[in-house]
């Protein structure tokens, strides 16, 4: 029954981190600051339940040295961040180049730095440091989609804010079907993964998932996003002649 009160609790905290972040943007209250602090909250809730989960496993496995379980959680850690972290990046993109590039949060690791060299620790230590955070998460974003970077560096350069139709339609053509497997590198595919495996007490298969099946989708969806950013930047050269 425990099992079952902690997925119950873990779907609710869930629920509301989702449903703050559209309101912010429906009513146009988002903001960076909001938004480190958004992801921040969302690792410190993980960071529990990968302790609680390593901890269980020392129970469960006693035979298993504890330091392969740890190793086990700090992959499964690892791995899920840089998941959710190009899920994110790809989302925004898409929302950028195909939507609305006002509702796209998608910003650059050069434009964080600079922000962050000009924020004075004496005068604002909190903003300092949560973009110190937020610098780091955008390189880790930016160190698997070399392609991308000069796509979205290329377009900010041509275009600017104006993103002409004929790229927008050939980005949702090309992108649109990736969108689907960006949702299985998020929380949902993670929360049923764990809740299933936490119920019938196997918490190893819930690490063997994280780690080789969705670390696999996602870099065949990385793979293939890449070789997509590759033709876009041939294609805005053709156009641009």
């Amino acid at each position: 029954m425990t099992n079952v009160w902690g997925i119950v609790l873990w779907i609710i905290a869930d629920t509301l981190d989702s449903v703050d972040g559209q309101l912010a943007r429906m009513t146009n209250h988002k903001s960076k600051i909001g938004r480190i602090l958004d992801g921040l909250g969302g690792n410190i809730m993980f960071l529990s339940i990968y302790l609680h989960l390593f901890v269980r496993m020392t129970v469960m496995y006693p035979d298993i040295w504890w330091l392969i379980l740890f190793v086990f959680t700090l992959a499964g850690g690892f791995s899920h961040s840089v998941q959710s972290a190009l899920a994110d990046y790809y989302r925004n993109a898409y929302l950028k180049f195909v939507v609305d590039p006002k509702k796209s949060e998608l910003e650059g690791a050069d434009e964080v730095r600079n922000e962050w060299k000009a924020t004075e620790f004496g005068k604002n230590p909190i903003r300092k440091i949560l973009l110190a955070i937020y610098f780091d998460y955008t390189k880790k974003q930016e160190r698997y989609s070399k392609n991308f970077q000069k796509l979205r560096k290329h377009v900010d350069e041509v275009y600017g804010a104006s993103i002409p139709s004929w790229f927008a339609d050939e980005y949702r053509k090309m992108n649109k079907p990736l969108m689907k497997w960006y949702a299985v590198l998020t929380t949902n595919t993670r929360m049923i993964v764990m809740s299933v495996a936490v119920l019938i007490d196997f918490v190893l298969l819930y690490f063997a998932t994280e780690i080789i099946a969705i670390n696999l989708i996602m870099i065949l969806v990385t793979m293939h996003q890449e070789r997509l950013s590759a033709k876009l930047l041939v294609q805005i050269e053709e156009q641009t002649k």
